[in-house]
């Protein structure tokens, strides 16, 4: 396939000009430089959802195009003169009263609505979270989160992946279509995605049951910060489950880092490993008895779930 005029076009003139500093906005393209490779000018709207990029290390996704302080006097004139980014950072700006703007449901909106009409990914899935904690138009909402997690945005894909799973949001219980978009969430870095993920590869529901892949799964997410994924991974490899054998040191690491953090379970657990290993030698086997405890765990541990508050109380959507 021929590379469109514009890439031509834009790429013939970054040949000669100075060359801008990688991540550079050269009106609607930006200059990209990734490692290993020459560096290019792409339209924005490719260049700026790169999920498959920016979470090579596992890294939770961030908003591209989130607010930083860009004046609102300019932003406004950028909207008017056609800028989709402009219009969602104003958007952010009165849905999260930034910039000491108040906070303004209804701008919020009516900014949203202008990004995401232009096709910006983000703006979707912003508006799609406004419209469920509204609880109006559920079918619109519904659209454009999906629309917006087939973009590449990470977080809509992990809350379609709860709806599926929990039935609600106008979609049916669909264990695998859960499974699916909880999949693209975890490939990008979503935690608690991630651990749900686990938890499906572990009971079976949606994908095939396959221990090493719920292991996989919720290594990961332990390893991004999420606590009960660190107390999961740590009673197993305390007890042993199945065909994956103990190994305390690893045990160790799970249950000190989410007990760390105020996990009252984790603490006990921990405890536990210490006496044990005080008093006798014959701890292996001990803890490997308890191994009934670790499967019930990991078959009736709560999912991650999205809670939604009427808008403007602080926090009002989030995970749990």
């Amino acid at each position: 396939m021929r590379p469109a005029p514009l890439l031509l076009a834009l790429a013939a003139a970054a040949a000669c000009a100075p060359r801008p500093p990688p991540g550079a906005v050269l009106g609607d393209a930006v200059r990209v430089c990734e490692e290993g490779r020459p560096c290019e000018v792409r339209p924005t709207a490719s260049a700026t959802f790169r999920p498959e990029e920016a979470n090579r290390r596992g890294e939770r996704q961030q908003d591209p195009d989130a607010y930083r302080g860009e004046d609102l006097g300019e932003l406004r004139a950028a909207e008017e003169a056609g800028d989709r980014r402009a219009a969602y950072r104003l958007g952010l700006v009165h849905q999260q009263g930034l910039a000491g703007a108040p906070r303004d449901p209804r701008l919020a909106t009516r900014h949203f609505e202008r990004a995401a009409e232009a096709g910006h990914p983000w703006a979707r899935f912003r508006l799609a979270q406004m419209l469920d904690v509204s609880g109006a138009n559920r079918a619109r909402s519904l659209e454009l989160k999906t629309a917006a997690a087939d973009a590449g945005v990470a977080e809509a894909a992990a809350l379609l992946g709860t709806q599926y799973r929990e039935g609600r949001g106008g979609v049916p219980r669909d264990a695998a279509e859960a499974a699916r978009w909880f999949t693209v969430a975890a490939e990008n870095g979503v935690p608690e995605a991630q651990y749900n993920l686990g938890l499906m590869h572990y009971r079976g529901e949606g994908v095939p049951r396959q221990l090493h892949e719920a292991l996989k799964w919720m290594r990961q997410a332990a390893t991004n910060g999420h606590v009960p994924a660190q107390r999961a991974v740590g009673q197993l490899y305390l007890t042993g489950l199945d065909t994956m054998g103990q190994d305390f040191q690893e045990a160790r690491t799970w249950l000190a880092s989410a007990a760390s953090q105020g996990d009252r379970e984790s603490q006990r657990l921990l405890a536990d490993l210490d006496r044990a290993v005080a008093a006798d030698r014959d701890y292996v086997r001990r803890f490997r008895l308890l191994s009934p405890y670790t499967a019930g765990y990991w078959g009736s541990a709560p999912y991650a779930g999205y809670w939604w508050r009427p808008y403007g109380h602080p926090g009002h959507y989030g995970w749990y």
